[in-house]
């Protein structure tokens, strides 16, 4: 102490003072602290480029409330102990492969009287299936995601086949009989995939397939139509090779309806039940919230195709956080029209729909996946898919409650006419059952049917058209309003573009709805994207859009502004967009005003295919040497967003440019390909 006062006292302070005053464990602690000091200064952005730099402009996503803990069952045990002769594992990332194992569970009983077990994909021990008997029948259906990915339950799966599997003596899965049904959609380059890979590894492994792989193509949206033929042709293996005995049975209900005296929590019962699968998984979405729209705007006022700009509040839900391209999830809702279209024709008048139910599960391998106690209204509304098109197996079931043998001729003439009927007309429930009815206004069919044949309604994905570096609470999206034409007396819009128009054109009345909210609201969820730009930001890019796949890149532009406003300094940007003619191109101001901003550094080329201008991939080819230096030359980072039509064409000229310039054969090329995707410096966001 008298040595702080003695040097105090001496101020202002001589370093010579100072050098005297100290002692050797004064030099030591110093020394310590210089050290460290050095070594922070060292690992910061200071004295090298650092990665985490970009999280300042990033905003994570927040914590899934849902995640469990994986069981790992062993599936040989599981069979004997249950004694199911049948194991029907589903890999799925949106539930589509879900549904269809649950659909076909129910055939099969149905049929044959035989109860099999219904498997989560990424529950099972895999090492288990060499120990399955011969007499068990393991059936796959698999979707396959993205760039030929599995789902998200089937990746612990497809590790096993590439590093598990192989560790296995040849003919391992000697034992094993299986088949395989594959979800895909044709238009995509690594069409069916993984069912394709699960089936090869398997075969080698010495599975024995009891019939050929199987693959359902969504490209055309007949998915159930081809999962019907392939169920169709299982049949008649399990009963021409099998030997299995048909012991049909009548219509009996997996589910208990029964009304119930507890009121509804309204907020509760609409939120969706979005399928959850694979407890070790790493959730890619947050949870589900009801978010306010603050307003919808028609950025195409005079152009033939309708497209809106939606903007959605979040302020209210501090934990809910995006990035730049991730997506935001929308779950649609049906509406009144025809919900009071289907409950005529099933005779369920207002005090039963809104009569408080209550939903039991009578089997122990289906789940009830709906909130309790709920309404019939409820469920209509927010969970059943009423008017997607319905499944020929539907139209077919629908004759066991037939009111009349009119209506049963009608329903099968449904059927002989199908694939005519689903493009051409709107095939749902509601259509079908109305058309059928022949002179009884109603029919009588179990509530409990409507919960185990109609599909949940799903969530659509949209890509976020901002930045949270601008725009942290108000989420932007860009909709292109789907009409569908069924001739001249029938049309219809989608249910969440179709929404979203009513909300524009203020036919959606505001109401206080969920979480104390007032106006029009959805239920949405944040989902990650892996499709996101450079962290640096003196990167080069090239964007390619058509419609409203220019929606994330608005969000690339607006992040890149952003930084280069704090930072300084941006790389290349070229964005080539296509679209039908000048009146639907999207952002026009913005994008105009975005060039700039960027001082020359953001370049946009426009493909205007009804005024000559030709398709985006044209563009592509004709500024082929400008790409060619940006790929090669800087190293550019290429991003795709738009219908897979698109994409595939740009890849196609992308690849001729590398060939023809470069000298590469075509395997040179794709190789080129291959690396940049894997490397993710090329990056696509396409849909079919």
């Amino acid at each position: 102490m008298k040595k702080a006062v003695h040097i105090l006292e001496s101020w202002p302070l001589d370093p010579h003072h100072i050098w005297r005053a100290a002692e050797w464990d004064d030099f030591l602690a110093l020394v310590l602290f210089m050290l460290m000091s050095t070594v922070l200064l060292y690992d910061s952005s200071l004295f090298k480029n650092n990665s985490f730099h970009s999280l300042w402009y990033q905003c994570p996503q927040g914590a899934n409330d849902q995640q469990t803990t994986s069981t790992e069952i062993n599936i040989a045990q599981a069979a004997k102990n249950q004694e199911r002769d049948i194991v029907i594992f589903y890999g799925t990332q949106s539930g589509t492969s879900y549904e269809l194992a649950r659909h076909l569970s129910r055939s099969i009983f149905q049929r044959f009287s035989k109860a099999a077990i219904v498997a989560d994909l990424s529950d099972y021990d895999y090492d288990s299936f060499a120990a399955l008997p011969p007499k068990v029948i393991v059936l796959f259906i698999l979707s396959t995601y993205g760039e030929g990915d599995p789902p998200d339950n089937g990746i612990r799966f497809d590790e096993w086949l590439d590093k598990g599997l192989p560790q296995h003596p040849s003919g391992n899965l000697s034992n094993m009989h299986y088949a395989i049904l594959g979800l895909g959609n044709s238009k995509y380059k690594h069409y069916n995939q993984f069912a394709r890979k699960v089936h090869k590894r398997l075969e080698a492994a010495g599975g024995c397939a009891i019939m050929d792989l199987a693959l359902a193509d969504d490209s055309s949206g007949f998915t159930r139509g081809d999962y019907s033929e392939w169920s169709a042709q299982l049949v008649k293996v399990f009963v021409e090779q099998w030997k299995i005995p048909e012991q049909p049975r009548p219509y009996e209900s997996v589910f208990e309806v029964e009304s119930c005296g507890s009121p509804c929590d309204n907020e509760a019962i609409s939120r969706p039940v979005y399928y959850q699968s694979g407890s070790k998984l790493i959730q890619s979405q947050s949870a589900i919230y009801s978010a306010k729209i603050v307003s919808v705007t028609n950025l195409t006022p005079q152009a033939q195709q309708t497209t809106l700009h939606v903007e959605i509040d979040t302020s209210h839900l501090p934990r809910v956080k995006y990035n730049v391209g991730d997506h935001l999830l929308i779950w649609p809702e049906n509406s009144e029209e025809e919900i009071q279209r289907l409950c005529r024709i099933l005779g369920i008048d207002n005090t039963e729909m809104h009569s408080p139910l209550q939903i039991q599960s009578k089997d122990s391998e289906t789940k009830v996946c709906w909130p309790q106690p709920v309404t019939m209204h409820t469920l209509l509304k927010h969970h059943l898919d009423i008017a997607g098109l319905a499944s020929k197996d539907l139209i077919l079931y629908l004759k066991e409650f037939a009111p009349n043998n009119a209506s049963q001729e009608a329903l099968d003439q449904m059927a002989r006419d199908y694939p005519h009927l689903s493009t051409t007309s709107s095939l749902n429930l509601a259509h079908i059952l109305v058309t059928a009815s022949g002179p009884t206004p109603t029919w009588k069919i179990p509530f409990s049917f409507l919960l185990e044949n109609l599909s949940q309604l799903k969530p659509r994905p949209y890509s976020i058209a901002s930045a949270p570096a601008v725009s942290p609470r108000q989420i932007a999206l860009t909709v292109a309003v789907n009409k569908f034409n069924y001739g001249i007396e029938q049309s219809g819009l989608g249910l969440a573009s179709g929404y979203f128009l009513g909300v524009q054109n203020s036919l959606i009345p505001a109401i206080t709805g969920p979480e104390g909210l007032t106006g029009t609201n959805m239920w949405c969820s944040v989902r990650k994207s892996k499709f996101k730009p450079p962290a640096s930001n003196t990167h080069p890019i090239i964007m390619v859009a058509n419609g409203s796949g220019i929606a994330p890149f608005i969000g690339f532009l607006q992040h890149r502004l952003r930084k280069l406003e704090i930072e300084g300094g941006v790389g290349k940007m070229v964005l080539f967009y296509g679209c039908r003619d000048g009146t639907s191109l999207l952002y026009k101001d913005e994008l105009h005003g975005m060039q700039c901003a960027f001082n020359g550094q953001f370049q946009l080329i426009t493909a205007y295919s009804r005024e000559g201008g030709g398709y985006v991939q044209d563009q592509v080819r004709v500024h082929e040497e400008e790409i060619q230096g940006l790929l090669l030359g800087e190293k550019a980072n290429m991003y795709i967003c738009g219908s897979v039509n698109m994409a595939g064409a740009v890849r196609d000229v992308l690849l001729n440019i590398m060939q023809k310039n470069e000298g590469w054969a075509d395997d040179e090329a794709r190789d080129f390909e291959s690396a940049q995707l894997r490397m993710r410096k090329w990056q696509l966001d396409v849909w079919g």
